[in-house]
C-alpha cells in the first residue's frame, strides 16, 4: 500500500513538472522576409496586398508591395517554425488576381529570406500597358534604404536564456508540488483504536 502511494505520489509530480512547462509560451525565432511581386511581363506590380501566415494559416500580418512592387517583413516572429505567404492583387475593376499556387511554398521562419522572383511572379496576369521587358528577367530587388528615425529595442535574435528560465521554473514548480503531495500524503497516521 505504501509503494503504490509513492509511485502514485512520484507519477503525479512528473505530470506537474510537465504541465508546468508551457509548450508554446514563446514565439518563434525572429526573421525577416521579402521579395519584388512582378506580372506577366516581369513589370513590377504596386500595391499588392502580401499576407505573412505562420504554418497553421493564422495570419501574422500584412503588407501592400511598394511603387517597385517590392516588400519586407522585417522582424517578424511565428509560433511555427515555418511561414507561408499569399499575394493578390486587386485592378481598377475590382478583379483580384491571385498569385498562381494560392499561397507560396512555406519558408522556414529563420534568419533573412530573400524569395526567388519566379515565386512571386504573375504568369497569368499583365496589369494594364504593361510592355514585356527586353530580356524576360525578374526585376531586381531594391534595398531599403536606412532608416536614421530612432528605433524600439533590437530585435532579440536568440531565445535560448528564456527557454532555460521557462523549463527551470516549470521543473521547480512541479518538484515544490512533488514535495508537498509527499509531505501531504506519506505523513504518518494515528492508529485506529
Amino acid at each position: 500500500m505504501r509503494f503504490t502511494k509513492t509511485l502514485l505520489t512520484a507519477l503525479a509530480g512528473i505530470a506537474l513538472i510537465f504541465a508546468a512547462l508551457p509548450a508554446h509560451a514563446v514565439d518563434g525565432d525572429y526573421f525577416s522576409i521579402s521579395g519584388t511581386v512582378t506580372d506577366a511581363n516581369w513589370n513590377p506590380i504596386p500595391g499588392a496586398l502580401v499576407i505573412l501566415y505562420d504554418n497553421d494559416f493564422n495570419q501574422v500580418t500584412t503588407q501592400d508591395t511598394t511603387s517597385n512592387g517590392y516588400f519586407a517583413f522585417e522582424g517578424v516572429s511565428v509560433k511555427t517554425n515555418l511561414c507561408n505567404l499569399r499575394i493578390s492583387y486587386k485592378d481598377a475593376e475590382g478583379t483580384v488576381h491571385e498569385l498562381p499556387g494560392y499561397y507560396i511554398p512555406s519558408q522556414t521562419a529563420h534568419g533573412t529570406i530573400e524569395l526567388n522572383a519566379t515565386m512571386t511572379h504573375y504568369d497569368d496576369y499583365a496589369l494594364p500597358g504593361s510592355q514585356p521587358r527586353a530580356t524576360p528577367t525578374p526585376v531586381p530587388t531594391p534595398t531599403p534604404a536606412p532608416t536614421t528615425a530612432p528605433t524600439a529595442d533590437p530585435v532579440p535574435q536568440n531565445d535560448n536564456g528564456l527557454y532555460i528560465i521557462l523549463f527551470f521554473s516549470g521543473f521547480l514548480t512541479g518538484a515544490s508540488m512533488s514535495l508537498l503531495a509527499c509531505i501531504v500524503f506519506m505523513r504518518p497516521r494515528k492508529p485506529a483504536n
